[in-house]
């Protein structure tokens, strides 16, 4: 099935009501086959298995990130990443089948499909026809939603230099601080936006600044970031049981009210802000799991 990172820790006992809309019409494409080849990689969407080898490096978005879908079933992780289905419905109309496969790749997700929510159609209608549609208008062709930021990611990456050149030169505490605060803008400024995908139009620079904004720079990993934030926490936003950003923290941090309650999670907002340098430590040591 293709190198996949294991799937968030446990299905929870809780599930969040969707208000149900039209069904979302699967591609109808010719099956090309009935076995699962090692050597290529597989993905599973509303029950059907795609083969995604020969598609991978055409991705718009790069290979890296089609790969966050390899080896699992990636309904929900690609229904809450496309503002346009109808873009997705194309490019899958275009990918070879599996068929008789769709055991090996689990039991069907219980939770709520983006795509299966009235809420979220809306939403997505409203940003198409309130801000994707305008910017069309605006500069004459349908907006990426990638590129753009060459300014913004250079301004990042020569701050984080010079303060790195100062600490360099005369580490103290206020040179100590300042390059923390660099290494907190290539964190939310840099490398989020290249591994999200969206820095440039291109998947080779965005994985490249996202590699240097995260692995050079802070010193994490972008490979963890990615399946970490992207499949975890944009996936399952802010669930207790699947979001990892809300349970990576525990014991010591709280982040939602059906957690257990310490009597030292009172004191939080106090050593909370001591604790967020330190919270990368868990996904590499075992929290990621």
């Amino acid at each position: 099935l293709g190198v996949a990172m294991p799937a968030p820790r446990k299905s929870p006992s809780r599930r969040r009501a969707s208000t149900a809309s039209a069904p979302v019409d699967v591609p109808a494409a010719t099956p090309t086959s009935t076995t699962l080849d090692p050597s290529r990689k597989y993905t599973r969407i509303r029950g059907v298995v795609y083969d995604v080898t020969d598609f991978e490096q055409k991705h718009p978005g790069g290979a890296q990130l089609l790969s966050l879908c390899v080896g699992r079933d990636a309904t929900i992780l690609i229904e809450s990443h496309h503002l346009r289905p109808e873009i997705v419905q194309k490019y899958l109309k275009t990918l070879p089948r599996v068929e008789g496969q769709n055991e090996a790749f689990g039991p069907e997700e219980a939770f709520p499909k983006p795509l299966d929510s009235a809420l979220y159609r809306k939403i997505q209608a409203r940003v198409r026809e309130e801000i994707v549609e305008p910017l069309k208008a605006s500069h004459g062709r349908t907006p990426s939603g990638r590129g753009g930021c060459v300014f913004d990611a250079a301004v990042v990456v020569a701050f984080f230099i010079g303060a790195l050149a100062r600490f360099w030169y005369k580490p103290d505490a206020l040179s100590g601080c300042v390059l923390g605060l660099a290494g907190y803008w290539s964190g939310t400024g840099l490398q989020h936006t290249a591994n999200h995908g969206g820095l440039t139009k291109s998947g080779f620079w965005n994985q490249f600044w996202g590699w240097l904004g995260n692995d050079v720079f802070i010193g994490k990993s972008s490979i963890e970031w990615r399946y970490h934030h992207m499949v975890s926490h944009h996936s399952y936003c802010n669930d207790a049981e699947l979001d990892q950003d809300v349970y990576t923290a525990l014991p010591l941090l709280r982040l939602d009210p059906s957690q257990e309650l310490k009597w030292f999670h009172r004191y939080q907002a106090f050593y909370a802000p001591l604790m967020w340098p330190f919270l990368w430590l868990p996904p590499p040591t075992g929290g990621f799991l």
